[in-house]
């Protein structure tokens, strides 16, 4: 059923149109050539034939088709972008989670919302980071609309790791070691998602006397600093209505625009704007 599901994907989805969502293509005889978006150059190398329904990159060596193609660009699994195309499409599915590598981030993903919650809980029951929340005037609207939380000390994590079985999970996601020992400890946490809404990672920003003041979740294939842009999930909508981004420094900065009516601010995350920030906000807005 799967293998006739992909038949319909790939037959009904122009690979052209959607790569050109992502990349400026010119036409060349009966290909499209551009610069590739998976490594930087100067002189395009990057091939998409229509006829073939593929995408191939003689510089990288990138290629596949218009499934694998949003699947690196957008940093998704197979089965996110399969079930968000097919109910585009109006195709019934029904996938089940299997031990693919494909599936193995889903489950990842699955995880990092269960400590979404978490952290959601350990802040109602944190006197200190209520207190901190309160000192910097996040207001209970923005700590649930950017689904704030609290990371506590590594003993009480490191249970609750236990007690759920979610080592092997934990370690994978790289937000644990492989000793259940946690990333983040005494942090006021920020979920990170990409430009789909996608939970990807987290930031957490310590309110104690860490020297670090704010550290992220390990670069991985699904979370990297250099092309994530806090709040821009929330913020496309409106930067499309208005034709605009405003880009600040931080997480805090974004949701003290937001709450001050700026819906299109976003921020980088702990590094410089880089081509990758730049062609995701283009996708939006031209100024």
């Amino acid at each position: 059923m799967t293998s006739d599901l992909v038949k319909k994907v790939k037959d009904a989805w122009d690979i052209v149109d959607e790569i050109k969502r992502h990349v400026t293509l010119t036409k060349k005889g009966q290909n499209f050539v551009g610069l590739c978006p998976f490594h930087s150059e100067k002189s395009p190398s990057f091939y998409v034939s229509p006829m073939k329904k593929i995408f191939h990159c003689f510089g990288c060596g990138e290629n596949g088709d218009v499934i694998s193609f949003v699947m690196k660009h957008e940093q998704l699994s197979f089965k996110e972008v399969m079930v968000e195309k097919a109910n585009e499409l109006g195709l019934p599915h029904q996938f089940n989670v299997s031990s693919s590598p494909e599936s193995q981030l889903d489950h990842i993903r699955e995880f990092l919302q269960m400590l979404q919650l978490k952290y959601s809980k350990w802040l109602e029951a944190s006197t200190d980071a209520k207190a901190y929340c309160q000192k910097r005037k996040l207001t209970n609207q923005s700590i649930q609309t950017f689904g704030i939380g609290y990371s506590p000390s590594h003993q009480i994590q490191k249970q609750w790791l236990v007690d759920n079985q979610l080592n092997v999970s934990g370690a994978k996601s790289g937000l644990f070691h492989d000793d259940a020992y946690p990333l983040f400890t005494d942090r006021l946490m920020f979920p990170i998602h990409n430009a789909r809404g996608i939970l990807v990672g987290f930031s957490g920003r310590t309110i104690g006397d860490a020297k670090a003041k704010y550290i992220n979740s390990s670069e991985s294939p699904f979370f990297s600093k250099k092309k994530l842009l806090y709040g821009m999930h929330l913020a496309k909508k409106q930067a499309a209505k208005v034709n605009r981004i405003i880009v600040v420094e931080g997480h805090l900065d974004v949701i003290a625009m937001h709450e001050h009516g700026f819906f299109e601010s976003v921020a980088v995350m702990g590094t410089a704007l880089t081509p990758y920030h730049a062609n995701a906000i283009s996708k939006y807005c031209a100024n």
